[in-house]
């Protein structure tokens, strides 16, 4: 009984970190691809929708580039960002709702942050609203929420 309880709690701890890294390692076209778009829209937002305890985070992206991650042949998309807003609260797995009251965090003399970005939870502004990059990019991912209005 214990070896089906422990077999099922490792079954479940893996779905889970499977979605944690859904488009973080692509191939360099998507990244070059991804890179390029983030790179006209300079403000970004953040949010995994899959994830617990998360905020929504406004960035200003300042620098963007294409790295290869060490890995096999997959490159990852990195920008330099300054947080400008932060969400008030944090939301859970499929706990999301909007109005999202945002705090103003930024400074224009705060440092610039790196951030290794996993494309499907990035959104870039699109007619009056954020959409996911991975989903505008036609990639595959699952996200559990479609666009954000800040």
């Amino acid at each position: 009984m214990k070896t089906i309880l422990m077999i099922c709690t490792v079954l479940g701890l893996l779905s889970k970190i499977s979605f944690a890294d859904q488009l973080a390692y692509i191939s360099k076209a998507d990244a070059e691809r991804a890179a390029e778009h983030i790179e006209k829209q300079q403000l970004i937002v953040t949010y995994c929708s899959l994830c617990n305890s998360e905020p929504v985070e406004l960035w200003h992206v300042q620098e963007t580039k294409v790295a290869h991650t060490g890995y096999e042949n997959y490159y990852e998309v990195i920008v330099k960002a300054r947080r400008i807003l932060t969400s008030a609260r944090v939301f859970d797995s499929g706990q999301y709702q909007e109005p999202v009251e945002l705090d103003y965090v930024g400074h224009p003399d705060s440092a610039l942050e790196e951030l290794k970005l996993d494309l499907a939870y990035i959104y870039t502004a699109l007619e009056g609203a954020w959409f996911c990059v991975g989903k505008l990019l036609e990639m595959d991912c699952e996200i559990l929420v479609e666009e954000i209005r800040i």
